[in-house]
């Protein structure tokens, strides 16, 4: 596995598990545990870590080391205003490239995002929402 796509799998892990809540704010993301868990070097946890802290959903510690950051009500809307402008594109162009099937597997992952945050499964509908944007 290349470098660089060892630090973009770790990424996109870590990102995923922060946005659906299963990292919480103030975890500390300890390099050696993540490069171990994702059989991956430290260099690779490093650059997704540093990836990440470009993004502000982690933030450096004071004495070294990187930790989950708590997100705000304002850092929540502004990232829903964000993702509003861009859905809003994103949807201008898929209504000329869209195909049936497409369609039938977004109204299932919308079906079953509906359901999870019905029964109260946050961390299910969040990833029901990712996959949805994939």
């Amino acid at each position: 596995m290349k470098h660089d796509s060892q630090a973009s799998v770790v990424y996109d892990e870590i990102r995923r598990q922060i946005l659906i809540s299963q990292l919480h704010s103030g975890v500390r993301l300890k390099e050696d545990g993540w490069a171990k868990r994702m059989k991956v070097s430290r260099v690779a946890v490093r650059e997704a870590l540093t990836r990440l802290l470009g993004e502000g959903l982690v933030a450096a510690g004071e004495r070294g080391g990187y930790f989950v950051t708590e997100m705000t009500v304002d850092d929540i809307q502004q990232i829903r205003q964000v993702r509003e402008i861009l859905e809003l594109a994103a949807i201008r162009l898929a209504i000329t490239r869209i195909k049936k099937e497409n369609i039938d597997e977004l109204t299932k992952i919308c079906n079953d995002f509906s359901s999870l945050v019905e029964k109260g499964y946050i961390a299910g509908a969040c990833e029901a929402d990712i996959e949805f944007h994939q």
